[in-house]
């Protein structure tokens, strides 16, 4: 259990991780999120499971609902041969993962940070251009269905490398109504990181 906040905002997280087999678990997170000045809030729930099929390849998937009324569901599935252990040099796995993600569900952060920066202002003045009078929060608050196609590789220990390319729809999102316009852009990016761990 945790709590935590900024000077507005006070959260509440539960986690928990079964092992219901030997090579299978079961996750869960309950979130509940307030706002102190006006003692808004919003719940969250996700559940999801990931399994070893053979000894290379492993399963997982989750899905999320939020108590909001728009844009409350989002769910993966992943199918991942190998693993990057950042303890084992040399190390590596290779994925692709099936997303819907939306805005106001429990793994938005796990995604939506991803696809747009709004203090991007190069990437602000793009989208601008290419779809005049949408906003970068269009994109921010709607939702992204899509694929990932990646790869880890652990090149020095204590370190990793992830290489992922990204492609999909963005359901664009219209803020004064609180709901999806029905319009979808296409949207692809490519993400190199290096980790390291202390």
């Amino acid at each position: 259990m945790g709590e935590g906040g900024s000077t507005n905002f006070r959260v509440l997280s539960l986690i928990s991780e079964i092992p219901v087999a030997k090579n299978t678990n079961i996750t869960s997170h309950y979130g509940k999120m307030t706002r102190r000045d006006d003692h808004m809030s919003r719940k969250t729930l996700s559940v999801g499971f990931d399994t070893k099929l053979n000894r290379d390849l492993k399963l997982s998937a989750a899905m999320a609902k939020s108590d909001s009324d728009t844009l409350n569901k989002s769910h993966f599935i992943q199918l991942q041969y190998k693993e990057a252990r950042p303890d084992v040099p040399g190390s590596f796995d290779i994925y692709v993962k099936k997303y819907l993600q939306r805005g106001h569900s429990g793994m938005t952060n796990w995604f939506n940070d991803d696809i747009i920066d709004p203090t991007n202002g190069d990437y602000n003045k793009e989208l601008t251009e290419r779809n005049p009078g949408r906003s970068v929060w269009d994109h921010r608050a709607g939702e992204f269905n899509g694929l990932r196609i990646g790869a880890d590789f652990v090149p020095v220990r204590n370190t990793k490398l992830l290489l992922h390319y990204t492609y999909g729809k963005l359901g664009l999102f219209d803020p004064g109504l609180g709901t999806l316009t029905g319009k979808k852009d296409d949207y692809s990016f490519f993400r190199a990181q290096w980790e390291v761990y202390f």
